[in-house]
């Protein structure tokens, strides 16, 4: 269930980049802002996945 929210989370923070990433103008400090929100979604999300596996792996390492 936490990670369908991180889920969410993610998808709204890339749309959210990539909104400004439109909206920017071709002003590079908006442009590079706008892919950094979108890296750090992404970021985010390898980082929650990673850590799901990771605990999953001890569990399993544990319980056998």
């Amino acid at each position: 269930m936490v990670m369908q929210i991180v889920g969410y989370i993610t998808v709204a923070f890339l749309i959210f980049g990539g909104f400004k990433y439109m909206t920017s103008q071709g002003e590079a400090s908006n442009i590079m802002k706008a892919k950094d929100t979108i890296r750090n979604a992404l970021i985010g999300l390898l980082i929650a996945i990673f850590s799901v596996a990771v605990v999953n792996f001890i569990a399993g390492a544990i319980t056998t």
